[in-house]
């Protein structure tokens, strides 16, 4: 642990020389503007993609109703692509539109 402080020091001393400013003015850069800053703005980007999430969820059950987990609608989908049966045109096309919008509501809402 003492190493890696030693190392720590060294590279603030070495930062302090090329910038000109002293030992204590990095620190203070450091750790109590830079990092507090990035602290500060990963807190708010967890917090907006949070609420984003939360949003899909509420348009997800609102869509495809609630007790329909997507999980569901993804087993759904495999088990549909596993059967071995024939089906008139018109089921088809339902199929494959039915497959881009879930394809598409993934996209849209999970990423």
């Amino acid at each position: 642990m003492a190493e890696l402080f030693d190392l720590c020091v060294g590279a603030m001393y070495l930062m302090s020389d090329i910038t000109g400013l002293t030992y204590k003015e990095i620190n203070i850069w450091l750790f109590v503007i830079i990092h507090p800053v990035i602290t500060l703005t990963l807190f708010i980007l967890l917090v907006f993609k949070q609420r984003k999430i939360n949003h899909y969820e509420k348009t997800y059950e609102m869509e495809w109703g609630q007790g329909n987990s997507l999980d569901d609608l993804i087993k759904y989908k495999k088990t549909s692509e596993d059967l071995d049966f024939e089906m008139s045109l018109q089921e088809q096309e339902e199929e494959e539109e039915f497959n881009r919008e879930l394809e598409e509501y993934i996209y849209r809402h999970l990423k």
